[in-house]
């Protein structure tokens, strides 16, 4: 199941990302998923809710958007601070 792997990457991202802009929390992330990744959406759903667990996106929505090609590109991070 490399949707786990996926998510473990975005992760860092994310936490760099919130530190830059000073968020406190992460309310939604938006990931362009290509049509050919051969990830299935619930799984990356799961994954999320599963290593967001006592992080700052907690209680995030993760947001999938299907896209041409094989790749998997954080697109977006919203929070506040």
């Amino acid at each position: 199941m490399h949707e786990f792997s996926i998510i473990q990457n975005i992760f860092p991202i994310i936490e760099k990302n919130a530190k830059d802009h000073h968020l406190k929390i992460i309310t939604k992330v938006t990931l362009n998923l290509g049509k050919s990744c051969q990830c299935l959406p619930d799984f990356l759903q799961f994954a999320f809710q599963t290593l967001a667990k006592n992080t700052i996106a907690e209680n995030a929505e993760l947001v999938i958007q299907e896209i041409p090609g094989k790749s998997a590109v954080l697109d977006c991070i919203e929070g506040s601070n």
